[in-house]
């Protein structure tokens, strides 16, 4: 890949910012009953985002793409976009990424690239 970017712990969106987890309890959490089978996960009502760190890269940075996608419409939109509106709209971010040769990758807790 031509350009990795390093996923922070912190995403800001408008004045709502959300922590990023994966890994250890996020990975434990996402197998919690609401989550279980899935990718990623979404709590917008306590600021966080989930991401299982079992994926692949390229699953990984497109987990991540989804779950943006699904902080905003949980928290700034005041709409209720269907999962299926979300998932199309994020696949096809993640295609033109991975296109352009971006893709998010996880980083440690400063947000720097993992080696």
């Amino acid at each position: 890949m031509k350009y990795e970017v390093p996923i922070p712990r912190r995403v800001r969106v408008a004045a709502m910012p959300a922590t990023v987890r994966w890994g250890g309890e996020a990975d434990e959490e996402l197998l919690e009953k609401e989550f279980h089978g899935l990718y990623g996960g979404n709590r917008a009502g306590d600021r966080r985002i989930l991401l299982d760190s079992k994926l692949n890269d390229s699953q990984f940075s497109a987990t991540f793409i989804h779950e943006v996608l699904e902080y905003i419409n949980g928290v700034h939109t005041g709409q209720d976009i269907d999962h299926r509106t979300i998932t199309t709209f994020s696949t096809g971010l993640h295609q033109v990424f991975e296109g352009m040769g971006l893709r998010f990758i996880a980083g440690d807790r400063n947000g720097e690239a993992r080696t």
